[in-house]
């Protein structure tokens, strides 16, 4: 009979495994000791990666200084009804909140990724291979908040 793996335990898991996440950087053993000498946030995509390295870090004790999800204004509508979900249970866990943060161009006719793509009549970056609207849409956001 097989064993039932905790898949949200990266700490049993090898060290080849947890070196693709930290490499060589002694972050998590901080994490898990809980010894980090600087503040942490998590950049929060809202994706399953993200999500369930957000609950792998408030389950060993790793509560971050800051959960932060970048609005683009033109995520999935699942995304944004998972929100409110995620963030109660983030509440209810560890007394943190999601913190939403969005990119607003200085001078443009448009308010979210959506509306720069329609007005602009161009592809979002991503098409192209190149992660452009992640940079502005996401990256300056959280680095402007």
């Amino acid at each position: 009979m097989m064993r039932k793996i905790d898949q949200l335990d990266i700490f049993s898991s090898t060290r080849e495994g947890r070196a693709a996440v930290a490499p060589r950087s002694n972050l998590l053993e901080a994490l898990r000791t809980q010894t980090l000498d600087r503040p942490f946030m998590v950049s929060l995509g809202m994706g399953v990666d993200s999500v369930a390295g957000t609950i792998a870090l408030v389950k060993m004790g790793a509560i971050p200084d800051l959960i932060i999800f970048a609005d683009t204004g033109a995520e999935r509508p699942e995304t944004y009804d998972y929100i409110g979900t995620f963030d109660a249970w983030l509440q209810r866990e560890c007394g943190k909140s999601i913190t939403v943060c969005k990119y607003t161009p200085p001078k443009a006719p448009y308010e979210t990724l959506e509306g720069e793509v329609l007005t602009n009549g161009i592809l979002p970056g991503i098409a192209l291979g190149v992660a452009s609207c992640s940079i502005k849409w996401k990256q300056n956001a959280i680095h402007d908040y």
